[in-house]
């Protein structure tokens, strides 16, 4: 036979508590300091988020391919460039973030410097210093598409607030340009 379980008074359990206050301030205050030095030690950013919407080109869709379309699955024949899913991969692309990181970009106190330098990304040679930017970059960057609505989502996250929406409004001007000159081809 096992013994009955102590039943637990709000007495009690005051009792308790009064007589482990020192231990229970102590915890206190150390989680507290650990925050703190968390919060101090921890950079700063600022994320600018900016939507657009793609202008498709959409046929009348007709029967289940119809039905699918709306629910944002993709349909075999359909041109895959004129999905928002497209345009919310385009904006996180290699090429994007390429382009971008060889930009200059005007600082407050200093002259312009490439975003990969204002970044102060290092690597041994300049092949792996882009490749490490790139994945910085991409890291740092949010993309995604609502089907339904038809809208692009991209966010960039700096620590530097004119930084974080110059590179955003970059990268939309980037995907303007591409798709101007997609469509002028294709016309």
């Amino acid at each position: 036979m096992t013994a009955p379980a102590p039943s637990v008074t709000p007495f009690s359990l005051l009792a308790m508590m009064l007589a482990n206050a020192r231990r229970m301030l102590a915890v206190g205050a150390a989680a507290g300091a650990v925050v703190a030095i968390i919060t101090v030690l921890t950079p700063r950013t600022w994320t600018s988020r900016a939507s657009f919407m793609p202008q498709v080109r959409r046929a009348a869709p007709a029967g289940l391919g119809g039905i699918a379309a709306q629910l944002g699955v993709a349909i075999p024949g359909a041109d895959g460039s004129q999905s928002v899913f497209f345009y919310s991969e385009l904006i996180r692309s290699r090429e994007v973030a390429r382009e971008v990181l060889q930009d200059a970009f005007p600082a407050p106190d200093a002259p312009s410097a490439t975003l990969m330098d204002r970044l102060e990304v290092t690597g041994e040679t300049p092949d792996i210093r882009l490749d490490r930017a790139i994945r910085l970059l991409q890291r740092r960057m949010g993309g995604s598409a609502d089907p339904k609505t038809g809208i692009v989502r991209l966010s960039v996250s700096l620590g530097d607030p004119e930084l974080s929406q110059q590179v955003a409004t970059r990268i939309l001007a980037l995907v303007n340009t591409f798709n101007l000159e997609k469509r002028q081809c294709s016309t």
